[in-house]
């Protein structure tokens, strides 16, 4: 018999992922683990609804409890939208996608405290902001059919 020592537990859906609300809003997360695991504890939080002390412990849970209208989180389109099992890189891209898509104007699901703010400094921002701007303006006089999806 052969067998293999090699590490069998990479985990190949973690990274950053993307939640979609049908109201538009986007939610961006990151985590080590398999996304079904994460997925799940986004739902428990909106089954259960905000804490004895009103905290919501999901910026997806907080967006349907607390927004206006009716939302539809559309759990099954949730994927990986970047693989990154390093922790510190994880974070770091996190932000910056979070950064692009609010400099975009996407709406996001994302509370203030969850927007990348303590892993990537302010004075990213500037200049975060201007290439991402550029690059979708190039990307939009080259080919308008061209969406920036990250």
């Amino acid at each position: 018999m052969v067998t293999s020592h090699k590490d069998k537990n990479i985990c190949v859906k973690c990274g950053i992922y993307q939640i979609e609300c049908e109201c538009g809003s986007i939610y961006v997360g990151e985590t080590g683990r398999e996304l079904n695991v994460r997925i799940s504890e986004h739902k428990r939080s909106c089954n259960n609804g905000p804490n004895q002390d009103g905290f919501f412990s999901s910026g997806v849970s907080e967006h349907i409890w607390t927004e206006d209208g009716v939302h539809s989180i559309r759990w099954n389109e949730a994927d990986v939208i970047l693989q990154e099992p390093r922790f510190f890189q994880r974070k770091i891209k996190e932000a910056v996608i979070i950064k692009k898509k609010t400099a975009l104007g996407i709406p996001l699901m994302n509370r203030r405290n969850e927007r990348g703010c303590e892993w990537l400094h302010a004075y990213w921002d500037k200049l975060l902001i201007d290439i991402i701007l550029r690059i979708s303006q190039l990307c939009l006089s080259v080919r308008p059919s061209v969406t920036l999806d990250v």
